[in-house]
């Protein structure tokens, strides 16, 4: 890749177990992700979707609006939300931690790159979903519900390349697939 050339990724897998899971209210979406695919041991796979309501959002949005080195910033946004999104699922190759602190991988952990759409207080945001954007429910039982689907016959990692600079200090992450 520091040739100039571009690196596909084009594997084939096919689609296993298709795990549904309603949230509880005040998780925080995130985690609550990575937990199900903890607990479901999935190794590679994509989130279909996740639909429902949140009191605060929390994304990865560019700083500029032109392409560049420069890493994201985090917006919060307190109120009333509601999320539509999708996403992959990989496990982790090497420790990371962005330079904000925002991001963090851990080696061996499940991972997984979400983006959303949110609209709240009448604007709509799209992002990378980051730790901290909370579910809501006016009753007990929450309607948000995230369909996940394990990827079988890939792997999917993330691994870091090592090019630091002023503004990635501890490198790039990126995607690697493998069969």
């Amino acid at each position: 890749v520091g040739d100039g050339t571009l690196e596909v990724m084009d594997e084939t897998g096919k689609l296993g177990r298709v795990i549904f899971a309603r949230l509880e209210p005040g998780e925080d979406l995130y985690e609550a992700v990575l937990d199900i695919v903890e607990s479901e041991g999935i190794d590679s796979g994509v989130i279909l979707d996740m639909t429902g309501a949140a009191t605060r959002l929390r994304v990865q949005l560019p700083v500029a609006a032109t392409a560049g080195g420069r890493p994201a910033t985090v917006l919060e946004v307190e109120g009333l939300t509601e999320i539509l999104g999708s996403g992959i699922i990989g496990r982790v190759e090497e420790d990371f931690v962005s330079g904000d602190g925002a991001v963090q991988y851990h080696a061996g952990k499940p991972y997984a790159h979400i983006h959303v759409s949110a609209t709240v207080n009448g604007e709509t945001h799209t992002g990378h979903l980051v730790k901290g954007t909370l579910v809501r429910s006016v009753i007990p039982e929450s309607h948000f519900t995230i369909a996940i689907a394990e990827v079988e016959g890939v792997h999917l990692a993330l691994r870091v390349n090592s090019d630091a600079s002023k503004d990635y200090p501890a490198g790039i992450p990126y995607h690697a697939l493998t069969a």
